[in-house]
């Protein structure tokens, strides 16, 4: 169960670094230096889809499959098992987890 949590971690991961390494790139150091002092994240974002690069860039993460009925179960069962040991933040998590990867029909915990 973690392992395959910690692969989607990974693809997620490999995703938003290289979005990351894109816009990064297409920066100057002058204009990374204003995007510093920015003050919150309206700004930042604000900043990032001035550039043309932001623009180009995939929106979802590719061969990530969004909708699995067996790992979402699998996920709500962890949530359970972290919600009877009171570790609340850990079920909460592994429940949103399932929630965003079950399909729409079957849906969890309904016949």
């Amino acid at each position: 169960m973690q392992e395959n949590n910690e692969i989607v971690d990974i693809d997620i991961a490999r995703y938003f670094r290289a979005n990351l390494l894109t816009c990064r790139q297409a920066i100057s150091p002058m204009d990374f230096k204003k995007f510093m002092a920015l003050k919150n994240n309206g700004e930042r974002v604000a900043f990032v889809l001035s550039y043309a690069e932001a623009h180009c860039l995939p929106l979802e993460v590719e061969d990530y499959q969004l909708k699995d009925m067996t790992r979402a179960l699998r996920l709500k069962e962890s949530g359970n098992k972290y919600f009877g040991r009171g570790i609340f933040f850990k079920a909460l998590e592994s429940y949103s987890s399932a929630i965003i990867i079950a399909p729409r029909e079957g849906v969890l915990g309904s016949p």
